[in-house]
């Protein structure tokens, strides 16, 4: 797997609050998108336990491949006592999923009542929106896939900075 983390300022990730991932997962078979969707859920709850909420909307298609979108609340994590709410972006291509992820870690809280406020909300849902998968392969490598990251968190990334994957 490939794993890119963006943070604001240079912050390394265990002390960022707010965290941009982007995962690239190949050779899971016949997995489809939901049968992904529910082993991520399935790793948060080993963490999270009783202190989690997700929701998980249906799966739609963006620029002809399966996507959905994933909401989790976990008011404090076993493995090092800190509260996550995360808004993910699965997409599954041909030959991996990415998995686009924004979170906020912190001081632990009521799952229910996640330290994200309506407008951060609003903005990461905008975020993960215009985050696309382009298949712009050459007609040898219909594979080749490009992650544009469309918007940012302040201080790390621009929108000019693409991840370029090739599975």
């Amino acid at each position: 797997a490939d794993f890119y983390a963006y943070t604001p300022g240079g912050v390394r990730g265990e002390q960022a609050s707010e965290i941009v991932t982007v995962q690239v997962l190949r050779n899971l078979g016949s997995t489809t998108i939901n049968d992904y969707a529910e082993r991520l859920k399935a790793g948060y709850e080993q963490v999270c336990g009783d202190q989690l909420e997700a929701l998980r909307r249906q799966p739609t298609l963006e620029n002809a491949l399966p996507t959905v979108g994933i909401a989790i609340s976990c008011g404090k994590r076993s493995t090092d006592g800190r509260g996550v709410f995360a808004a993910l972006k699965l997409i599954q291509a041909q030959t991996a999923f990415f998995v686009i992820q924004r979170l906020y870690q912190g001081a632990p809280f009521p799952v229910a009542t996640p330290p994200v406020d309506q407008a951060t909300l609003d903005s990461w849902a905008s975020y993960l929106r215009l985050t696309v998968l382009c298949r712009a392969g050459l007609p040898r490598n219909q594979d080749h896939a490009k992650i544009m990251l469309a918007s940012c968190l302040p201080g790390s990334v621009t929108t000019s900075d693409v991840v370029e994957v090739i599975p």
